[in-house]
Parts: structure tokens; C-alpha cells; sequence
């Protein structure tokens, strides 16, 4: 008799081994598919295209019409979403239709892009060391999309930045590197942190990092089938993680869905990207990275790293925040937009949703914001 109960434990060890470890469903495989593999499952029509950067970075777009079309139209305004930090482009479309903010703008008829960074998942060029941060996002990789998606559609095009997307954005536009700007649209940008909580301001400025940064160039964090269960089956105990690292409790985050892009998130980053962004929470401003006295003085002809100049910004901003926001709190935003507000921009806006936090922008159960940005858009 305790052979066969021993039997039937390890045969039911065996099976829970396999189904946490080794199978992966249907669902699972479809999400884990590369975007474009899977925006066409969903009868999307979509484009990838390559571009070589200044600096000689592989980055890849992709370009994405209307469901239900044949093909991609090049009619409407072209409007390009910039990734995050540790998120790759898939994050814009990974919620349902109607509330992924990319989606809901190729089916209003716009002409959307999306950029993946280097380094990440579609633009990997992993045969380059060279250390990077959102800097050189900004500085290279965001214009050329720029300078390449006006060659395919001579319209002026807006850019849609989620956190430190809206921290590349900034780059592009204070070092006057942008072309053909419709408007800027940020969501929790995150140039200033000084009020920021959780694990991730708390892991970046802690030694960690900087002990990482001796010994690697880049942190390989990467999607994980185990976060894709736990997000999946565990709705609770995922909700009581992103309160520690993105949204208060409060948010109208879809936590239902959460699982459908934990198949291409975290991405690999740079430990570039992590000691600048350690650096602007330390500081308290936005400044270019800090190499230190003699580098930065070789590099920028001073011994301290430049503030980015907000205050030279032409473009039209218009900003995004919600209070349930744990990362970009409302101080910090408050300030960020006085001094776009005093700046040489068209036109600055502040909208507040006040059930909205940081990740619930790109995952929100309403998303209604979006209503907004599309009439932002249309407006000459």
C-alpha cells in the first residue's frame, strides 16, 4: 500500500513538474509569438521595416493598419509609440481591441508605428558592447524613425511616450533632433523621480547596480513562462506586486490581462540605462548621463553632466498622469509641466485621470484617455 502512495505522489510530483515547468498551452505559445506573427493571427495587417541608425543600430519598426484590411493604408496621420523602460513595443497592443492604445488608433484609421529599442527583443544587435541609455534612444533611434516613416508618408507625425518613453522624446526634442513634429503625447513621463516609491527606484539606486555594472554591460532580463502562470492564474497575488512597483491599489489596471504581455516582458537593457536612470533619481533633474569629471569634460566641455534644457522646447506637449501612479508622482509631474508650461512650447496640457496610475495607461479596464488623445491628434 505505501508503494502505491508513494506511486501516486511522485506521478502526481511528476505532472505539476510538467505543467509549471515544461507545458506550454495554446494561449501560452500564441502570446509568445513575435508581434507581427501575431497581430496578423488577430487580422491585423502588419509591416516590419528595418533601419540602419547614425551609429550604425539595427532598430525595427512595425507598421499597423486597420483589422480586418488586406494591407496597411498610408493615408491617415502617421503616429509612432515610443517603448518603455524594461517593456518592449508589444505592451501598446497587448490588451483588449478596444483599450490597447495603438489598436484603438489603427482602427480609428491612424497610420501607427512602433519602435523597438535597441538592444530589446526585435532589435537585439547582439553583436554590439557599446553601452547605451534612453540617451542615445533619443538621440539615434527615434529620429531616423522619424526621418524614415516621413520618407513613406510626408505627414507630420506625433510621438506617443509611455514613462521613460516620454524620457526619450524629451532627448529627441531638447537636442533638436526631430523633423516634422505633429504633437507629443506622454504618459507618465519620468524625468524627474524625486518622489518616486517601490522596488524599481529602489533597485536602481541601490549598490546593486553599480556592482553590476563592473562586471556586465547589460542585465538579461527577460519573459518568463512562470510570470505568465502567475499573472494568469494568480490575480490577487500579481496585483499585490505591481502596488510594490507601479499602481497603488486603487488602479483600474486590467489585471486580467496582465498575463498577455508578460511573454515579451522585461526586456534586456543596458546597465547604462540603469546607472542614468539611478542618476536622475539621485539628482532629483534631468540630466545627460554623467560620466564623470574627466569624461564628461572630454564630452560635454564641463566637469558636471548638462541639465537637458526643457525650457527650449518647441512642440506641442501634452502630458497624461494619474494619482495612483507610484513611479511619476504628482509633484514631480506638477513640476515637469510649470516648466514646459514657461517654456518656448506651442501648446502645453496637463490631463488628469483620477483612476488611472502608472502600467494602467498601456493596461487600463477603460482607458479612456484615449478618447482624448485621439481628438489631441486631429486637431490642427
Amino acid at each position: 500500500m505505501s508503494y502505491i502512495k508513494k506511486s501516486v505522489k511522485g506521478i502526481l510530483i511528476s505532472i505539476f513538474f510538467y505543467l509549471t515547468f515544461i507545458y506550454e498551452s495554446e494561449e501560452e505559445l500564441f502570446w509568445k509569438k513575435p508581434i507581427d506573427e501575431r497581430l496578423r493571427l488577430q487580422l491585423y495587417p502588419v509591416e516590419r521595416h528595418h533601419i540602419l541608425t547614425e551609429d550604425r543600430y539595427n532598430i525595427t519598426l512595425f507598421r499597423v493598419g486597420k483589422k480586418g484590411l488586406s494591407q496597411v493604408s498610408t493615408r491617415g496621420k502617421p503616429v509612432i509609440f515610443v517603448p518603455q523602460f524594461l517593456n518592449c513595443i508589444d505592451t501598446y497592443v497587448s490588451n483588449e481591441d478596444h483599450l490597447a492604445p495603438a489598436l484603438v488608433f489603427a482602427n480609428q484609421g491612424f497610420d501607427v508605428w512602433l519602435m523597438s529599442q535597441r538592444g530589446g527583443e526585435y532589435s537585439p544587435n547582439e553583436d554590439r558592447k557599446e553601452g547605451y541609455s534612453f540617451h542615445e534612444i533619443g538621440y539615434f533611434d527615434l529620429p531616423k524613425s522619424y526621418e524614415y516613416i516621413y520618407s513613406l508618408n510626408p505627414q507630420n507625425i506625433t510621438a506617443v511616450g509611455h514613462s521613460q518613453g516620454g524620457n526619450t522624446i524629451f532627448v529627441s526634442l531638447t537636442e533638436k533632433r526631430l523633423k516634422n513634429v505633429h504633437k507629443i503625447i506622454m504618459f507618465a513621463p519620468g524625468p524627474f523621480a524625486k518622489n518616486a516609491t517601490g522596488l524599481i527606484p529602489y533597485f536602481v539606486s541601490s549598490r546593486l547596480v553599480d556592482m553590476l555594472a563592473k562586471y556586465t554591460d547589460r542585465i538579461n532580463l527577460t519573459p518568463s513562462k512562470y510570470l505568465f502562470k502567475l499573472c494568469k492564474y494568480f490575480h490577487l497575488p500579481s496585483k499585490l506586486f505591481l502596488t510594490t512597483v507601479t499602481d497603488t491599489w486603487e488602479s483600474d489596471m486590467n489585471i486580467a490581462k496582465l498575463y498577455q504581455y508578460t511573454k515579451h516582458s522585461p526586456q534586456p537593457q543596458s546597465i547604462k540605462n540603469f546607472l542614468h536612470l539611478k542618476q536622475l533619481l539621485m539628482k532629483g533633474q534631468f540630466y545627460k548621463y554623467d560620466y564623470g569629471y574627466e569624461q564628461n569634460l572630454k564630452i560635454y566641455g564641463q566637469k558636471e553632466a548638462p541639465l537637458y534644457d526643457l525650457h527650449s522646447i518647441t512642440e506641442s506637449i501634452h502630458l497624461f498622469y494619474g494619482p495612483h501612479d507610484i513611479l511619476t508622482r504628482c509633484p514631480d509631474n506638477i513640476e515637469l509641466y510649470e516648466i514646459l508650461k514657461n517654456s518656448q512650447a506651442k501648446n502645453v496640457t496637463f490631463s488628469y485621470y483620477p483612476t488611472v496610475g502608472h502600467a494602467s495607461f498601456i493596461l487600463d479596464s477603460k482607458a479612456e484617455f484615449l478618447q482624448e488623445m485621439i481628438k489631441i491628434i486631429e486637431e490642427d
